[in-house]
């Protein structure tokens, strides 16, 4: 008997991941869902990661519940995602590349779920011992309709929700951190008026999502510190960059909408700075860090432009008064 999704008139809260062999390693954040109130459904766990050997099996359990208060069916369905590159935010696939799914096992048949009711997908993995080193980041996307309603009906209501699944398949039992900074994203030469401002561009060379995480310094012609943040732990999936951004209160985390970004604000700066950001190298038994630097000149730029059009005016001036004096 295939296993699709099974309703049920509660909220599983939490995933269920068991393997044959080893323990599944998962992430879980919070419940997502979306905001309106006749279509309104919710997904458990939003996230979760899964390590498997080559040769183990996997059971991974998704629930979603209807929260609204129409009669919705839902379709569930299974794609690869990748990150935007930078905010690590998800860009969704038109279908999966997964090749060790059970389709036995594993069915993604619509389900009909009243206001309050739920149900559970359970999907069923199988690695066989001949599987190479890779990282899958799939999305499963549930896909809800009104039910009873016809295609042609504008006022129907819809709307996805989707449980983000990172599958390692790895060998190794403990992966090192491998990171490069492609870019500090910050110009050599600025104003001495000016701060300094930098948002460094992170990527993840090894083929596993890691954690990137540390600090960021910056150090004056003098060799003090004037400045030192923490770096906010953002997760790389393998092969991908992110921008990494500053430690925020819990406050502003909830309020900040685009990026941010390390600053250093001073009155005056003059001379060369020295920016070092240090990342996370090696692995948990053995975890160093490694410091990437990048220098910056700071230099009065606007005095210097308002001098040189000073002179550039004073000389045309005392051209056009010698021209005159000649004249008369």
């Amino acid at each position: 008997m295939r296993n699709g999704l099974i309703p049920v008139f509660f909220l599983t809260l939490g995933c269920v991941v068991s393997l044959s062999g080893h323990q599944a390693n998962t992430v879980l954040a919070q419940e997502s869902q979306t905001p309106t109130t006749d279509y309104n459904l919710s997904v458990t766990p939003p996230t979760a990661y899964i390590k498997l050997h080559p040769g183990n099996l996997a059971v991974h359990t998704v629930t979603v519940k209807n929260n609204g208060l129409v009669a919705l069916t839902v379709t569930p369905q299974l794609v690869d995602f990748s990150s935007d590159g930078k905010t690590g935010q998800p860009v969704l696939g038109d279908s999966n590349t997964f090749p060790y799914l059970d389709l036995d096992k594993t069915s993604f048949e619509p389900v009909v779920l009243q206001p309050g009711q739920a149900a559970q997908l359970t999907i069923h993995f199988s690695v066989p011992s001949t599987a190479g080193d890779r990282e899958y980041p799939l999305s499963v996307m549930f896909k809800g309709a009104q039910s009873n309603q016809p295609p042609s009906d504008q006022t129907a209501v819809s709307g996805i929700v989707v449980s983000n699944i990172i599958v390692l398949i790895s060998k190794t039992g403990t992966l090192e951190n491998l990171f490069s900074v492609e870019s500090f994203q910050t110009p050599r030469l600025i104003d001495s008026f000016k701060d300094i401002s930098f948002a460094p561009l992170v990527k993840n060379t090894s083929f596993a999502a890691a954690v990137a995480s540390g600090s960021a310094t910056i150090i004056d012609w003098q060799g003090k510190k004037v400045a030192q943040f923490e770096v906010l732990p953002a997760v790389i999936l393998g092969y991908s960059t992110r921008q990494v951004e500053p430690q925020i209160s819990d406050s502003d985390q909830q309020q900040k909408t685009p990026l941010r970004v390390f600053s250093y604000d001073h009155p005056f700066l003059i001379g060369p700075y020295t920016i070092i950001l240090s990342l996370p190298s090696g692995n948990q038994e053995e975890l160093g860090t490694t410091e990437y630097k990048i220098k910056v000149w700071a230099v009065p730029l606007s005095v210097l432009i308002v001098l040189g059009l000073t002179v550039v005016i004073l000389i045309g001036y005392y051209g056009y008064s010698r021209r005159n004096s000649g004249y008369n």
